[in-house]
Order: structure tokens, then C-alpha cells, then sequence
């Protein structure tokens, strides 16, 4: 994923995953704000709710009040959401903040 203004990556695909989120961010090279396109917003919301549909399979099967249910849910979870941020990664871009 390119910065608009100075066409140098954003940031690593990792850092996308574990701390992107849908509203904006600063470029790491030349600061200029940036917000993403709408495919990454979707994805976004579209994450949230399967993270809340898992969150009550893994609830209703192991309880989430335990150790075991929770990270339980958090591997699911991770497991689950990685095509959806490969998919925004991959089709995804940001624009400057207007």
C-alpha cells in the first residue's frame, strides 16, 4: 500500500493487521494524514461483526471467562480475520485527508 503523496509504502503488511484501523493514520515517511477507500471500511465492519458472531460460537462452547475459551477466541479470531485484512492489504488504498 502507497502513500499518495510521496508513493513510499505505508507501513509493513504486519503492522496493517495487528494496528491498522478504518478512519486515518499518518504516513511513517512524510507525516501527510491519510484515510483509507471505502473497501477498507468495509472490511473493517465486516470484521467487527465476525468477531462478535465468534465471540459467542467460542462463548457458547467454552465460556470466554476462562483462560482456555480466551485464547481460544483470540487464535479463532486471528485466524479468521487474516484473509479479510489480506484482502483490504491487497485491494485496499489511502488517500490524503482532506
Amino acid at each position: 500500500m502507497k502513500c499518495p503523496k510521496c508513493n513510499e509504502q505505508i507501513m509493513s503488511f504486519v503492522d496493517f493487521y495487528l494496528w491498522s484501523h478504518p478512519f486515518s493514520t499518518k504516513c511513517k515517511k512524510c507525516g501527510v494524514k491519510i484515510q483509507p477507500d471505502s473497501k477498507i471500511k468495509k472490511t473493517f465492519l465486516l470484521e467487527v461483526v465476525l468477531a462478535f458472531v465468534l465471540f459467542g460460537i467460542v462463548d457458547l462452547t467454552l465460556g470466554i471467562i476462562s483462560l482456555k475459551g480466551l485464547i481460544a477466541y483470540i487464535l479463532v479470531t486471528a485466524i479468521a480475520l487474516f484473509p479479510f485484512e489480506k484482502y483490504s492489504w491487497e485491494n485496499g488504498s489511502y488517500k490524503e485527508k482532506e
